[in-house]
């Protein structure tokens, strides 16, 4: 592969991406700084690429990415709050494998905040949008404008059913009572649950379900103590699991609402000196594809099928297939048992 055929394929794996939605393509004397090549060669490069579509020229006759960013393939944007954790990035994949199916192109985009200009570019450009948001509830503009967008769009965990909105329930609410019933199958009658993640419709169901559990078995002592939204929650896990170990007659079985939740309960424990098993036992709902890297490893409540049901928004976004009711599709969820509630010596 020659040098210029190197840039060639670097800049269209760029295009793919969608480097190029939010910033310019670089002009051609650029690209020649860029990749330290001549003026000629970067021409040449640009000629290629508006040859095969992926770039045009704009009324001022500066190259631009094609109409729709992607060579004129519809494009499907992974629109991500912050930095996704390790399932979301292979959703990812599966949404690459999928847009390749259907011959659409794929973006992955990250936003800070709602008025980050990605969220309206994503919403405006995009056919499709999948968007993982951050663990507050949606401000009303925010719905609004999903809602009245271009883009066909889904988000995973935000139920906006009421709204028209198609989503993803990736771990339902209900699928708290696996861990419980875990730890009560573990001989453990005194229980508790942590949170600190922010109040959103998902940590509020979870922790109605607690409820509705601790009605029907055993009582369940429930720390609810949300830090503010992107703030740290692993140190204010571990002040808060004071709260539940320091208690006279405290909880021996653990459930973090998260995994930051339960790696603060394990930290605190080890502070006090706890075994895990023989003192203790910490479960998670969502281990986030981390729990069983962890030490100990961490029993947890993960969700199956996220990667399918994705596929499955695609095809809807590509107009191959309908959306079938309910809007708020739910995924299945399975336990994980590790290291973290092993036998009780």
């Amino acid at each position: 592969m020659t040098k210029s055929e190197a840039i060639v394929a670097a800049l269209r794996n760029r295009l793919a991406k969608g480097d190029y939605d939010l910033r310019p393509f670089p002009a051609e004397r650029d690209l020649a700084h860029e990749f330290a090549i001549s003026y000629m060669t970067a021409r040449k490069v640009v000629a290629q690429l508006l040859g095969e579509g992926l770039l045009a020229r704009s009324g001022r006759g500066r190259a631009v990415p094609a109409a729709d960013g992607q060579g004129g393939r519809p494009l499907v944007t992974l629109l991500a709050f912050g930095w996704p954790v390790r399932p979301f990035l292979s959703l990812h994949r599966a949404l690459q494998d999928s847009c390749r199916a259907h011959g659409m192109a794929c973006s992955h985009q990250r936003f800070t905040h709602w008025d980050d200009p990605t969220v309206n570019h994503a919403l405006a450009r995009s056919q499709g949008v999948l968007v993982l948001p951050p663990a507050d509830d949606l401000p009303a503009a925010v719905v609004e404008r999903i809602a009245g967008a271009r883009a066909r769009t889904a988000i995973v965990g935000a139920d906006l059913s009421e709204h028209g909105i198609r989503g993803i329930d990736h771990l339902p609410a209900a699928s708290v009572r696996l861990a419980l019933d875990h730890l009560a199958g573990r001989g453990h009658r005194r229980l508790a649950v942590l949170n600190v993640q922010p109040h959103d419709h998902a940590v509020r169901a979870r922790l109605a379900e607690v409820q509705v559990w601790a009605r029907a078995h055993l009582p369940v002592e429930v720390v609810d103590r949300p830090v503010a939204s992107g703030e740290d929650a692993l140190e204010p896990a571990r002040s808060a699991a004071a709260a539940i170990l320091d208690r006279p007659g405290r909880a021996t079985g653990c459930l973090g609402a998260t995994l930051f939740a339960a790696q603060g309960l394990l930290r605190a424990g080890a502070d006090r000196g706890l075994a895990v098993g023989a003192d203790f036992a910490v479960a998670a709902m969502d281990g986030e594809h981390m729990a069983g890297l962890l030490v100990p490893s961490i029993t947890s409540v993960d969700s199956s099928g996220l990667a399918e049901a994705a596929t499955a928004a695609v095809a809807w976004m590509a107009g191959r297939e309908a959306w079938e009711a309910p809007l708020f599709r739910r995924c299945q969820a399975v336990l994980v048992e590790r290291e973290s509630t092993a036998a009780r010596r």
